[in-house]
């Protein structure tokens, strides 16, 4: 990141989604890669923030969410922005506003395809001139017992807890390459 570019990040929400780790890390990174790139190494700010999202059956919700408790990942940038035309596209594969070899244009159509796999949910809103906002949207794991992501409270640790973990053994980690 130049340092030109402010990363601010708000990420203790206590908020537990059962999900891919790396897949998750996948989004984040692409995210914020994409604020940086927006930018355009600066000056500017990214923010990055967590919190709680609750949708009742008759609320107003982002397309493709089901009423429900989600963990809501934001990435902000205050850079271009985007164009209606360039917005409309962007979770496609291989389209990409970035000059030749800077981009592959699989950023955010990864990003797209790991949020749904996880049944979530991702909205953009960008102004040309005026930055950009991604929300994020996971299902809350355990949302149905509202004991997940309720800040301050020892509910959201002890849930954490109780949450479904593998069971294959540990095995010892190899190089990727043979011994020479």
């Amino acid at each position: 990141m130049p340092s030109s570019i402010e990363l601010q990040a708000e990420l203790d929400c206590g908020c537990v989604v059962v999900a891919n780790r790396p897949q998750l890390g996948t989004v984040l990174l692409n995210l914020v890669a994409n604020a940086r790139d927006a930018l355009q190494d600066g000056p500017g700010r990214i923010h990055v923030s967590c919190g709680r999202a609750e949708f009742a059956t008759g609320d107003k919700r982002p397309e493709g969410l089901a009423a429900g408790a989600y963990a809501l990942l934001r990435v902000a940038d205050d850079g271009m922005g985007m164009t209606p035309a360039v917005k409309a596209r962007v979770f496609e594969p291989f389209f990409t506003t970035k000059n030749v070899g800077r981009g592959t244009g699989l950023g955010l159509a990864t990003v797209h395809g790991i949020v749904e796999s996880h049944g979530g949910t991702i909205r953009v809103i960008s102004e040309s001139g005026r930055g950009s906002l991604f929300e994020v949207y996971l299902p809350l794991a355990n949302a149905d017992s509202g004991s997940i992501c309720e800040e301050g409270t020892e509910s959201t640790a002890a849930s954490a807890d109780k949450v479904a973990t593998g069971t294959e053994p540990e095995r010892k980690a190899e190089a990727p390459w043979p011994a020479s």
